[in-house]
């Protein structure tokens, strides 16, 4: 495709660049990657918030603006004064998220802050009927999680599609910041929405560890900040 097409392009000029100043060739990879969930939001205390206000504008609670708060000085014990890229989803409670996370940052340790559509909640729809919503997530429990695709929302497909995708551009992102930097050396931040039973966190999981559908089914993710 034009955007395989594209990215093995500047993979090529990347490794040209790094050949001619004599640095290694091999594929750039992060040397950690770090999942941090949204701290607690309104919907996660008031579902009802969901009726008048769209998914995307739901603030954190004061509770979850203090769990970022923590989350950001265990990151920052992690990776000590390490460099970090940042993606983050557009969502208002991942943005104040990560504004709280950074305040126990170095902001010369941050090179980039990326907003990735791409790492949004699992869509249920647009302003969410409460009942309804409840008794789609009973039928999903017995068609099957994966497969299950909300009515006027998404599957659990559809989200590993996407966060798949995201894969190559994380990479790619990767390989041009490399390319600049003088050490070649960080970690990478992802930022993501992963609110209520964690489908982003957990499909990132499915698409790095290979993980069959069929555990799915089985499981739920852990709900935690970090």
């Amino acid at each position: 495709t034009g955007i395989n097409a594209e990215y093995g392009r500047e993979l090529l000029e990347s490794m040209a660049w790094r050949a001619g100043r004599g640095l290694s060739t091999a594929r750039v990879r992060p040397s950690r990657i770090v999942l941090i969930r949204h701290g607690q939001s309104l919907g996660n205390v008031d579902e009802s918030a969901y009726v008048s206000t769209p998914d995307w504008r739901i603030p954190l609670t004061d509770k979850g603006r203090k769990q970022a708060q923590l989350a950001g000085s265990k990151l920052k014990s992690m990776v000590s004064d390490q460099r970090l890229m940042f993606f983050v989803s557009p969502y208002l409670r991942t943005r104040q998220t990560f504004e709280e996370v950074a305040t126990a940052l170095d902001p010369a340790q941050i090179i980039k802050v990326r907003r990735e559509p791409r790492l949004v909640e699992q869509q249920f729809g647009n302003f969410q009927d409460v009942s309804a919503i409840q008794a789609a997530k009973l039928e999903r429990h017995d068609f099957g999680r994966f497969f299950y695709r909300f009515p006027n929302g998404e599957s659990g497909l559809d989200v590993y599609n996407r966060v798949t995708s995201f894969i190559g551009t994380l990479l790619r992102d990767v390989e041009s910041n490399y390319a600049l930097s003088e050490e070649g050396k960080g970690d990478l931040f992802q930022s993501m929405d992963l609110n209520g039973d964690g489908h982003i966190s957990y499909h990132e999981f499915m698409t790095h560890q290979n993980t069959p559908v069929s555990y799915t089914h089985l499981t739920l993710p852990t709900k935690r900040i970090v």
